[in-house]
């Protein structure tokens, strides 16, 4: 399993689980929150026996971050990341092509999420997993999503969703070494860029 970060005691974007800890940390924020709402409440209407207090006050500025949080909460329901035999399979592929792969990576957009459980960028190749592209719709959709990488790029990437860990062995396997020196300078951007395209 992939390192915590020790400074900031969680699991960084591109890192296995941190789509997990994302969601975990979102029920104990929002039950933190909820907590003093509920208690403000109970100060207002039971021991000040009034609505006329700040307490209701702040209860209903407080639950504006609670309802960020409850969407947030929503938008990680149906995200699936790899389960820990997948993560280590993959894991080995990465080891062994020598090609940095990022996990549990999300793009968010007007249309709503979509995830990536592993995406591997490397010689201006973007390869990527997704178990939501089981049919051309959704799979142009997951490109579609992809393709925001490509904005303001020294040049276009190419992109590739695959529907299943095979396929995504298959073409992690025929990506060929950078010839240009700057090649991976650019490949670190982009994986730099994926990680700020979603939560």
């Amino acid at each position: 399993m992939a390192k915590r970060n020790k400074n900031t005691l969680h699991y960084e974007k591109g890192k296995y689980g941190h789509i997990k800890y994302y969601r975990l940390r979102r029920i104990i924020i929002g039950s933190i929150i909820l907590a003093c709402i509920l208690a403000d409440l109970f100060i207002s209407l039971h021991v000040l026996h009034t609505r006329k207090t700040l307490f209701l006050v702040a209860a209903c500025v407080i639950a504006i971050p609670l309802a960020r949080n409850i969407v947030d909460l929503i938008m990680t329901i149906k995200i699936k990341p790899l389960k820990r035999e997948e993560y280590e399979k993959v894991h080995e592929i990465s080891k062994s092509s020598k090609i940095p792969f990022l996990y549990d990576i999300t793009i968010t957009d007007t249309d709503g999420v979509e995830f990536y459980p592993v995406v591997s960028i490397y010689n201006n190749n973007v390869v990527a997993f997704s178990r939501s592209a089981m049919d051309t719709p959704s799979t142009r959709r997951a490109e579609r999503f992809m393709a925001d990488i490509n904005e303001d790029a020294r040049s276009k990437a190419r992109i590739v969703i695959c529907s299943d860990l095979k396929k995504f062995e298959k073409e992690v396997k025929k990506l060929s070494a950078p010839k240009d020196d700057k090649q991976p300078f650019y490949d670190k951007k982009m994986r730099e860029k994926l990680v700020t395209m979603g939560f």
